[in-house]
């Protein structure tokens, strides 16, 4: 095992790769530090050839590495073949499963053993962090020091760059060499704490973290104008908000005049309305109070207080969604304006998905607001591909349920799902009108035949449209083990009528009740699939049991009933996900050709993949992307149909359309 790290300038913004200074690399024999003007490249090949490289972070060291490279060759000191053959051992050594990454690996049995994997919470839990030091602390005893201080290497070492290593600090030199050997001290204790196996997981997420360095380093380019427009709309929402709040309440209440809340004073005026209207409930975990027996003061619980005359309570409920909106996200694409935003991606989380923050780059508000009449903007507009290209997006249609499907197959033999899924590929493939899933559970609500589904469906009729968009909110929503009373209280939270006015009998409890009655039954599988997760449950006594994922063997501990209904699908999907990101970055930084060579996948909203293409051959790239995410799909879920829909836009959309010209060939969709 060889082991690798570079010292760089300080990252930054347009610096997610910055320049080297210094690398070593260390074998059984030693660490050896080379400076960044020294002869490194051919130990680094070296390195590269050999049976396994690792480091902590390890995706970062050879981002540096090859942009380090790149410099070169445009500078004319390193030749186009070098850096060729420099590029292709790197992709190879994630192909061929050689790559060791001690972060990854750390993740992934804290995920084994149960653990919560993102920062708060391992702080809550006192749980070591996942950098170096931390974690040769809790599986070595001890660990590298130089980590922290005002005065530390590890943050100065741009200070070096024109200074000969023999010149250099001992401290300097000793901090630089030590990082590696720590890496491969590291890597093979976490090896020997599963009894020197490897987890079968551990290729696809680290050629994952590789994928995401790739991605991060490019970064996303954003259009002010919209971050501006958006911050002047959301200004104003809050501030009239605000006026109206201290209208009603005066300046010495629960609102600060900075804008803060003082949480006491706010959760004893809850009670106060709710008490006053005959609705507080003390009991922890209901309608008023959490688990933890703290005063709710959610949207709904401030909705509700607003039906009883709290008129100051009921205007912060209005907008909670600008704050958060304005605070955390307009804010975030601002900057990348002039510069490119290099978001922050985490490898992996519980279910095999990956995350991203600075920006979420998996999932952006999708409320928008009316800047003119007729035109609306949101957050995800704001993001547009560089000039020359656009942004192409292939999306896995109904994948989760898809991936449940395939599933259910494999557990039980059989599933309605699939059949369906079958049924309306073999229409599409004839050319004749099919039902898809939400459609044909739709009609089963409505108590209608397949074929006046159809003619529904296909003349648009809006009666027929609003009970499928309540069945897709069921088929979605309600495969993580939801019932009936939760089910009512997102719809409540979504201000999103159960009853679709009063079209459905009853009243909102008696329609959930009836609703999901229904699903069971026209996906008899589900249930079946649900007492399997509950009899894995009731054999640990309820402590939560141990979920394995078919395909990369993803080891997941103490998952409670909801996380393991979902578990199984949505990991199966982000497997298929990660696959394709792999392919299409090799092809993407492939430098030979091909028609997705020169593009960048930059956002990836766990279904869907979208990359920055080339405008002039946009429709081969698409149709490459789409390619890819079908057959990576297809490969993990056999037996099932799976669709991928290309579509190329200008900006972010989330409800951009294939659209074809008269030769058949993808253009822009100028919608939105």
């Amino acid at each position: 095992m060889i082991a690798i790290d570079c010292e760089t300038y300080r990252t930054g913004p347009g610096r997610a790769a910055p320049r080297l200074v210094c690398v070593s690399i260390s074998t059984d024999d030693g660490a050896t530090l080379y400076h960044q003007a020294d002869d490194w490249i051919e130990p680094f090949i070296a390195a590269l050839r050999g049976e396994e490289l690792v480091n902590h972070a390890l995706a970062f060291d050879l981002a540096v590495l090859i942009a380090e490279l790149r410099r070169r060759m445009i500078g004319g000191s390193v030749s186009r073949a070098v850096f060729g053959e420099v590029c292709d051992l790197v992709w190879r050594l994630y192909a061929d499963d050689r790559a060791r990454c001690t972060y990854v690996l750390a993740i992934l049995l804290a995920i084994a053993r149960g653990e919560p994997v993102t920062a708060n919470n391992r702080r809550r839990s006192r749980l070591p962090a996942f950098d170096l030091g931390s974690l040769c602390e809790a599986y070595l005893g001890e660990g590298p020091s130089g980590k922290s201080g005002p005065d530390v290497w590890r943050t100065r070492y741009h200070e070096l760059v024109d200074v000969p290593i023999a010149d250099w600090p001992a401290s300097a030199v000793e901090y630089a060499t030590a990082d590696p050997v720590w890496a491969g001290r590291l890597y093979r204790s976490i090896r020997d704490a599963v009894g020197g196996h490897r987890l079968r997981a551990e290729a696809r997420h680290t050629r994952g973290a590789w994928c995401q360095q790739l991605a991060g380093a490019w970064g996303v380019r954003t259009d002010g104008e919209i971050a501006r427009t958006l911050a002047q709309h959301l200004d104003r929402e809050i501030s009239d908000g605000y006026a109206l709040i201290r209208a009603a309440i005066g300046r010495n209440d629960w609102l600060r005049d900075d804008g803060s809340r003082n949480m006491a004073a706010m959760a004893a005026r809850v009670e106060s309305v709710l008490s006053a209207g005959g609705q507080w409930d003390p009991t922890p975990g209901g309608p008023c109070v959490t688990e933890k027996g703290r005063t709710r003061t959610d949207r709904l619980t401030l909705e509700s207080c607003a039906a009883l005359g709290a008129v100051d309570l009921g205007a912060y409920a209005a907008i909670g969604a600008s704050l958060t909106d304005r605070s955390t996200f307009v804010d975030t694409i601002r900057a990348g304006e002039t510069l490119p935003i290099h978001a922050r991606w985490f490898p992996v989380v519980e279910s095999g998905r990956l995350s991203c923050r600075s920006p979420n780059l998996t999932n952006q508000p999708a409320r928008d607001v009316e800047v003119s009449a007729g035109r609306r903007i949101g957050i995800r507009q704001g993001f547009v591909p560089r000039p020359g290209f656009v942004f192409a997006a292939a999306d896995l249609a109904t994948a989760e349920l898809r991936a449940f499907a395939q599933t259910a197959l494999e557990w039980f033999g059989a599933s309605a799902m699939a059949d369906a899924l079958q049924a309306e590929a073999a229409a599409v493939a004839a050319g004749r009108p099919a039902l898809d899933l939400h459609s044909r559970y739709a009609a089963r609500i409505l108590g209608i035949g397949d074929d006046d589904a159809i003619a529904r469906r296909t003349s648009d009729d809006p009666s027929f449209d609003s009970v499928r968009q309540l069945a897709k909110r069921i088929n979605f929503g309600c495969l993580g083990m939801m019932g009936a009373a939760t089910f009512l209280k997102t719809c409540e939270a979504d201000r999103f009528d159960l009853t679709l006015g009063g079209r459905l009998e009853g009243g909102p409890v008696v329609v959930a009740d009836r609703l999901l009655a229904v699903w069971r039954e026209t996906w008899p599988e589900v249930p079946h699939y649900f007492d399997r997760v509950l009899a894995d449950l009731r054999r640990t006594g309820g402590s939560g049991f141990r979920a394995v994922s078919t395909g990369d063997g993803l080891i997941r501990g103490s998952v409670g009933a909801a996380d393991g209904a979902n578990h199984y699908f949505q990991n199966r999907v982000a497997q298929w996900v990660k696959d394709a990101w792999f392919v299409l970055s090799r092809e993407a930084y492939n430098t030979t050709g091909g028609p997705f060579s020169g593009c960048r996948p930059v956002i990836v909203p766990h279904d869907e993949i979208i990359a920055e293409v080339p405008e002039h051959r946009a429709h081969e790239a698409a149709e490459r992307l789409a390619a890819v995410m079908h057959d990576t799909a297809a490969a993990n879920c056999p037996d099932v149909p799976i669709v991928v829909e290309p579509a190329l836009m200008r900006r972010w959309y989330k409800g951009a359309k294939t659209t074809r010209d008269g030769a058949g060939r993808l253009v822009v969709w100028e919608g939105g």
